[in-house]
């Protein structure tokens, strides 16, 4: 080859006269050189929370609850936080919390919990259960989902996304039927790129409630709320766990630890496939000389 990165009119012929410098590599090493490329292929991480509201898992640093809001006292039960109110108490009830920690990148979270009563409030936005993620962007957007009864006495799965706060409200919504009282009902929220889509329904029968291009920046806090809505309402509702995976979990010294030991595993598992099928190949080469 010339200098100038031209080929020469000479071709190049390698010398095989002393074959015994050349390693010999078999199947078995080729088979291991492609597995060990693969498994040092980057890969979608995960990192994930989750936490059951029971009375075993009240305590946890990851979330700032408040269990007692408006002076109505909500109890830990062993399977959740549950909250009971009537439609002549004098208070509104209402018990929500949101995660001192965010994401980053694509995730999803899951909300599940559990409806005995849930009727129309006597005014306010409708009683019953919110799962709120806000995006750290310049319009300060977010996305409510929720299952609510309105004051025209009609349950509905609902989605507001939000703009300017909760300035500007774009509100979408379906009615739901009598079985959210007969099964743990879910909230699912996917983000994928700028893709959002929102799940809902009966756990191990969800169905889709909407899609909608979203905010591809952190998403900080998660908030949950179950309450009367700003009206009084008969109300009995249970939250039972909040599940957070996304690609990183991003927070300040009070997150939760993330469940990311995998990649330590992964790691010595690579490094020990590269040592392993180094020796091999100095094996390969001794037995050639």
């Amino acid at each position: 080859m010339r200098r100038d990165g031209r080929m020469s009119g000479c071709k190049h012929v390698a010398d095989f006269s002393d074959a015994s410098r050349y390693v010999k590599i078999g199947k078995p090493a080729w088979i291991l050189l492609v597995v060990f490329l693969l498994l040092a292929r980057p890969t979608n991480a995960q990192e994930s929370f989750i936490h059951h509201f029971g009375a075993a898992t009240k305590t946890e640093p990851g979330l700032d609850f408040s269990f007692d809001q408006n002076g109505v006292a909500s109890k830990v039960t062993k399977t959740g936080i549950a909250i009971e109110n009537k439609q002549n108490d004098t208070t509104m009830a209402s018990v929500g919390g949101k995660t001192r920690f965010g994401f980053r990148g694509d995730g999803t979270i899951r909300m599940e919990f559990s409806v005995d009563k849930m009727t129309a409030p006597d005014q306010g936005w409708g009683s019953g259960v919110q799962l709120r993620l806000e995006f750290c962007d310049r319009a300060r957007s977010g996305v409510t989902v929720s299952l609510i009864a309105a004051t025209d006495g009609v349950i509905y799965w609902q989605i507001d996304y939000t703009t300017g706060g909760q300035d500007k409200h774009d509100v979408r919504r379906v009615p739901a039927f009598t079985d959210v009282f007969e099964a743990t009902q879910v909230i699912e929220v996917t983000r994928r790129g700028k893709l959002l889509t929102v799940l809902r329904g009966a756990k191990g029968q969800l169905i889709p409630l909407d899609e909608q291009k979203v905010s591809t920046t952190d998403i900080y806090p998660v908030a949950v709320w179950i309450g009367s809505g700003g009206g009084k309402a008969d109300l009995a509702v249970e939250l039972e766990s909040l599940e957070i995976e996304a690609e990183q979990l991003a927070s300040d010294s009070a997150i939760p630890p993330a469940t990311s030991s995998w990649r330590i595993l992964f790691w010595c598992f690579v490094a020990v496939a590269g040592i392993a099928f180094g020796f091999y190949l100095r094996q390969q080469w001794q037995m050639g000389i």
